[in-house]
């Protein structure tokens, strides 16, 4: 079970039955408590209750859904909250790292891991969504839309660089005959 009070340690739910992923990371980073959940409805429910999660390591095979299909489901907590969600994934997949990016999965890794690199990570997605809360700044769920120059602008623009042109022509050609002289 989750400890109320994670004061100097990062308190990081995983979220998956690969032992070998735990025992590393535990021997590898003594500054972090890793509580293993097998299934995503036990984790959910310590999601909603518990408010002193550093991180959420979440393997991307779970038992009866997918990682995406669990974090879509917790989404709205964890936007809440600010706790990072990573999705942990047997190979390094492009195509599997573009949907996490699209679903807004805070970072996608595939196996193995680098887990000191990882707890890095873990400090800066804190930090970051951290800062983001407290300046009030909100990504944007909607795609932007690209700027279109208005048709007077490339209008003025096309004239001045023309008329620019006319008039640096003759100093131009002045210059190149007077390069071929020498």
């Amino acid at each position: 079970m989750m400890l109320d009070v994670c004061k100097d340690t990062l308190c990081i739910a995983y979220i998956g039955e690969d032992s070998n992923f735990i025992t590393e990371f535990a021997s590898q980073n003594p500054k972090c408590q890793l509580d293993n959940y097998k299934n995503s409805l036990e984790a959910s429910n310590v999601i909603e209750s518990n408010k002193k999660l550093s991180a959420i390591i979440c393997e991307y095979k779970l038992p009866g859904q997918n990682g995406f299909a669990f974090f879509k489901n917790v989404q709205k907590d964890l936007k809440e909250l600010g706790i990072p969600f990573i999705l942990v994934h047997d190979e390094k997949d492009s195509v599997l790292l573009q949907e996490a990016i699209s679903v807004g999965i805070d970072d996608f890794y595939g196996k193995p891991l680098a887990f000191d690199k990882l707890q890095e990570r873990i400090l800066f997605l804190r930090e970051l969504k951290g800062n983001l809360k407290d300046n009030n700044i909100n990504v944007s769920d909607e795609k932007s839309k690209p700027y279109k120059v208005k048709f007077l602008k490339r209008t003025f623009d096309i004239v001045v660089a023309s008329v620019a042109l006319l008039c640096a022509a003759p100093f131009l050609v002045v210059f190149i005959i007077y390069s071929f002289r020498i």
